[in-house]
């Protein structure tokens, strides 16, 4: 009996720890400021999508598109800094320009 409530709680866990790493939600921009990383959550615009998404696809970030916005991987939030980079990149017509992509205005 131990051997089976053993082997459930692993497979609990092990179900739960995969729901969590797969679950995906809305990318919103981050800013670095007073020292910190901020989210903004503020109505995005189509075109900052557009260009995320090409920012994601370039750096091969795995997301999902729903209702005209992007969602991306929970885990990936817990990298900031990374968020943060690809929130500037998707504002950065230089970037797009060296990486020869088209940014929608």
């Amino acid at each position: 009996m131990k051997k089976v409530i053993i082997a459930f709680l692993v497979f609990l866990v092990i179900f739960i720890y995969y729901k969590i790493e797969n679950r995906y939600v809305q990318f919103y921009p981050i800013k670095y400021e007073n020292e910190k990383f901020v989210i903004e959550k503020y109505k995005i615009s189509k075109n900052y999508y557009n260009n995320l998404e090409k920012v994601l696809l370039f750096n091969n970030v795995k997301f999902k598109i729903e209702n005209d916005k992007i969602f991306v991987k929970y885990s990936l939030y817990n990298d900031l800094d990374l968020c943060f980079n690809f929130s500037k990149k998707a504002k950065d017509i230089n970037w797009f320009k060296l990486q020869k992509i088209h940014y929608v205005k």
